[in-house]
């Protein structure tokens, strides 16, 4: 799926990052405001794989939470921003001062948006073709310790596969032998 990458001017500009209040609709009333003041605003997206009533399923969202990046033009007022609507609060360091990002952080990100199609894409790629298994299909491991317990397969990592395995709670990413796998 592509998505349109909005392209920050990130040169030229001090980055700060701001802590979006906490409901989901101010995340877009922050980004228009902040770019009605004449701000630089970069809210970087991501999709990852979650496991959901036993199912892998893709899911997208904010790459840092509630955290947005605020680009700041020489001569301009950062101070402003915590006034912005939508917005809780400036991330501040030590002797409270804006905390200011690396423009070459920025562009990296940026860069992988752009390479993935619009949006970070931390979802396991396609196995290799050594194992045959697809990111999120069931297995069951068919020899060893933890002979006969299934899981989802996460993916490869040459003569061993991740699995994602409910052993007691939450579930845990295990490392098995690729051989020790079979479908169930």
């Amino acid at each position: 799926m592509q998505h349109s990458v909005e392209t920050p001017a990130l040169e030229g500009k001090r980055w700060h990052v701001a802590v979006v209040k906490p409901q989901l609709q101010y995340r877009e009333i922050a980004q228009k405001a902040l770019k009605a003041r004449g701000y630089g605003v970069f809210l970087p997206m991501c999709r990852e794989m979650v496991v959901k009533d036993g199912k892998s399923v893709a899911v997208e969202h904010t790459m840092f939470g509630r955290y947005l990046f605020v680009g700041v033009e020489p001569g301009q007022d950062s101070w402003d921003i915590r006034w912005t609507p939508g917005i809780q609060h400036m991330t501040l360091d030590a002797r409270r001062r804006p905390v200011t990002v690396g423009v070459t952080v920025l562009q990296a990100i940026l860069s992988r948006m752009i390479q993935d199609g619009g949006i970070v894409d931390l979802c396991p790629k396609p196995a290799a073709i050594g194992s045959g298994f697809i990111p999120g299909q069931r297995v069951r491991i068919s020899d060893g310790a933890l002979s006969g317990w299934e899981g989802l397969f996460q993916g490869d990592q040459g003569e061993r596969c991740r699995v994602l395995l409910n052993v007691a709670g939450p579930e845990s990413a295990l490392v098995v032998p690729a051989k020790d796998l079979v479908a169930a």
